[in-house]
């Protein structure tokens, strides 16, 4: 049995900071970055964490997960913009991992 499990982040192709990098938070330490239309995978030894998604001020409050060894817990980010610097970004749990 692996002593390894997995974070997936899957950023789509949506128009919203297109030409940036949303930045992945781990237990609130930079993790690494993702771009429009990417998946990144963050290998992790079991355990309980917390994930963000960052872009410049903005920041999601962190969410709680438990990845198991061998398991795969994916995640969804995304933002929109509501008019000027009135903007969102999102963190959210795929429900199929």
């Amino acid at each position: 049995m692996s002593e390894i499990a997995y974070i997936k982040v899957i950023r789509k192709k949506g128009f919203y900071a297109m030409f940036r990098n949303f930045e992945i938070l781990l237990n609130g330490q930079a993790a690494g970055k993702i771009a429009r239309g990417q998946e990144v995978v963050f290998e992790v030894p079991p355990g309980i964490y917390t994930i963000q998604n960052k872009i410049d001020w903005l920041i999601t409050d962190p969410l709680e997960l438990e990845v198991k060894a061998g398991e795969t817990a994916t995640f969804q980010v995304s933002g929109k913009a509501k008019g000027g610097l009135n903007q969102e970004i999102f963190i959210q749990r795929e429900v199929n991992d």
